[in-house]
């Protein structure tokens, strides 16, 4: 589209003083002004050129020098085309501003060259009119998803959300819901999926001990247990130990030839789904210690032993049987024994799963206390009696968890000498 054009015609016979001269080129000023007014509002979209013509022929009437015979200008007309020339340049920017505001289309100004018309005021009338500035979009960054779960966006812009949700029944550790914010930046923090794991003790007491066994809550699974002797006397019913392993997804105890007194313990926590525990046992007859680990891909929680020779000499004597790297350790009879070691497996996610083994060793014992670090749940534990001598020092006593970060141990009816073991596990 063609840009109209505002053409200033002067006059050509502007003859008078010079102080009338400017007085003119004022009135032209604010003609220029006004036409730039009416061409704006009255512009209708074409083409074509407008012309505004400014005629100062009524002024020349007796305005011309002295010497042309008219009569000259009176002090008052002077006067008053002086006030009409001191049109503030404010003024004029103040018009200018109307004019480019209420413009919807571009005005071309031209000026002939005998009009003094300032070239500011000329530039400023032919500069287009500033553009608004465009509307800033505000936008969160991209949500980053969570290891072990995944994110529900529905946009990201200012109202819009996402939620996050974890897998194999992990739990959502942190905002689960995040808003995205007038500021760019989203509300909350950045989750993770961690494993809901708790866990806790069950057991079962008896004073007419046949076999014990002890069942794990619903909803949980065994991960290890333990038994605590309670006839502490060196004799047959007392002094022989006969099985604490795990059978099944239960804990299985049995102490003493003949109807001993015992209580029964079983580790049990609730853990994700998908997550699988066996047993695994390996067999001994004659010497020496066995070991038995977990297959790969598991992780050892727990663990026992079934003392298979149950005679009331030194080959049924009670040695070991402790958690030992990702396995159990067992040994029964001082000299050969006959016995069946056990070590409790579970594939927990090891990306999520630290477990350790703590130790605590006495020679003066009564009873011994390991504790698992802050933050880890004990999920299996044993004792290692390091008196072998077949009397009752030597006796089982108690191998059973305390509450859910550490493991109770005692052997020897009297001051035995023995190590207590924790299985700690942290679940993230």
């Amino acid at each position: 589209m063609a840009v109209p054009a505002l053409d200033i015609v002067a006059p050509t016979q502007a003859t008078g003083s010079s102080k009338i001269r400017k007085a003119a080129s004022a009135l032209a000023i604010l003609a220029l002004i006004a036409g730039a007014c009416l061409v704006t509002f009255s512009g209708n979209g074409s083409s074509n050129q407008s012309e505004l013509s400014f005629d100062d022929s009524e002024f020349n009437g007796g305005y011309n020098d002295a010497g042309s015979g008219s009569r000259g200008a009176s002090r008052a007309e002077i006067q008053a085309y002086q006030r009409a020339a001191r049109t503030t340049q404010k003024e004029v920017q103040n018009l200018v501003r109307v004019i480019r505001a209420t413009a919807n289309r571009r005005t071309a100004v031209t000026v002939h060259a005998n009009l003094r018309v300032p070239n500011k005021l000329i530039q400023a009338l032919n500069r287009p009119a500033p553009r608004p500035a465009p509307r800033r979009i505000v936008r969160c960054p991209n949500m980053r998803s969570i290891h072990g779960g995944r994110v529900s966006c529905n946009g990201n812009t200012p109202g819009r959300r996402c939620v996050f949700s974890c897998t194999h029944g992990m739990a959502v550790r942190g905002s689960r819901i995040r808003v995205c914010q007038r500021n760019g930046r989203w509300s909350g923090g950045q989750p993770r999926c961690s494993m809901n794991v708790h866990c806790t003790n069950r057991q079962a007491s008896t004073n007419h001990a046949g076999v014990v066994r002890v069942n794990p809550p619903r909803g949980y699974t065994m991960v290890g247990g333990g038994m605590d002797n309670r006839y502490r006397a060196w004799n047959p019913r007392g002094g022989i130990f006969e099985e604490m392993f795990p059978e099944g997804g239960r804990f299985r105890c049995d102490m003493g030839h003949g109807p001993g007194r015992l209580t029964c313990y079983v580790k049990a926590c609730r853990l994700p789904r998908g997550v699988r525990c066996i047993n695994v046992r390996r067999r001994k007859h004659g010497s020496g210690i066995m070991q038995v680990n977990c297959p790969r891909g598991y992780t050892m929680t727990g663990g026992g032993m079934n003392n298979l020779y149950r005679h009331w000499n030194r080959h049924s004597g009670f040695e070991e049987v402790f958690p030992h790297g990702n396995g159990y350790r067992c040994d029964m009879g001082f000299g050969s024994g006959h016995f069946d070691c056990y070590a409790r497996c579970c594939n927990l996610p090891r990306t999520h799963t630290t477990c350790t083994t703590r130790a605590v060793a006495s020679n003066h014992a009564g009873v011994v206390i390991a504790r698992c670090p802050s933050g880890y749940y004990a999920t299996g534990g044993g004792v290692y009696n390091r008196y072998r001598h077949f009397n009752h020092l030597s006796a089982f006593e108690e191998s059973y968890p305390v509450g859910n970060n550490a493991w109770r141990c005692d052997t020897g009816f009297g001051a035995g000498r023995l190590t207590c073991y924790v299985r700690c596990c942290r679940f993230r």
